[in-house]
Order: C-alpha cells, then structure tokens, then sequence
C-alpha cells in the first residue's frame, strides 16, 4: 500500500515523497504495534485489569552466555602483542545471536512457569511486549 504525500513549492511545482505503508500482517510495522496496542486493551476489558508487571532484562555474564562463547579469530594486532595469541574469547558483544538466543530461552522458560507451573496461580490472560534498548 502507498500513500502520496504531494506539496506545492513556491513556483507552483509539486514536490513530495512516496511514503509505504506496511499492513498490519508484518511483524514490526507501526500497524502491526497498532493491532497489538487494541488487541492488549480489548483483553483489559474482557478480563480486567492486569495483576503482574514483570521486567526481564538481558545480562551478558549469564553463564549460558558465557559457556555458549565460541573463541574468535581476532586479527588485531593489538590483541596479538598483549594476549600472545590471536585466538581468544568472543565477548557477548561480538556475538548478539547468543545472547538473544539466551534471552528468549528465559523468556519461554518464565513463560512457562506462569502459565503452566502457576507459579502465581491460575492465569485468565498474559499479554507481553519486547523493547530494545540500546
């Protein structure tokens, strides 16, 4: 889907952008969020208001992260001189697959806990959203 968004300059000539709109159908367009936003409050109303509000956050020294950190090959010199050996330890910034492999791991494995293991007693209703923060 496009939309045309066209303005007059000052000799009379148009002038604009093509602007596409993506539907709600792909996963992080604004429609999509759009959806997810009235889909959240159309369970607020059906259900009530929500119990819990539960942070989880990312932390690069999990020892699954830390166990799961392959040896790179850096070709720095710099690391040369001061490790006296070119294969070393990737940091979890040199691999952000990990350490999003890791986190969603968590994240199912407390998902599970809530609405399988109860853990907070029976659950009507879980609604969640993922922010990146950088």
């Amino acid at each position: 889907m496009k939309k045309e968004m066209r303005v007059k300059d000052k000799e009379g000539k148009y002038f604009g952008k093509i602007e596409k709109l993506l539907p709600a159908s792909f996963k992080h367009s604004i429609r999509a969020y759009n959806k997810y936003r009235l889909d959240a409050i159309a369970a607020i109303g059906d259900k009530g208001m929500p119990d819990l509000f539960i942070t989880l956050t990312a932390n690069s020294n999990w020892p699954e992260i830390q166990r799961s950190l392959p040896l790179c090959d850096h070709e720095n010199e710099e690391n040369y001189t001061q490790t006296g050996n070119l294969r070393q330890e990737c940091s979890s910034i040199d691999r952000p697959d990990i350490v999003t492999r890791v986190f969603n791991l968590r994240l199912r494995k407390i998902e599970d806990m809530i609405m399988k293991d109860h853990v907070f007693g029976r659950v009507a209703n879980m609604v969640y959203r993922l922010f990146l923060i950088r």
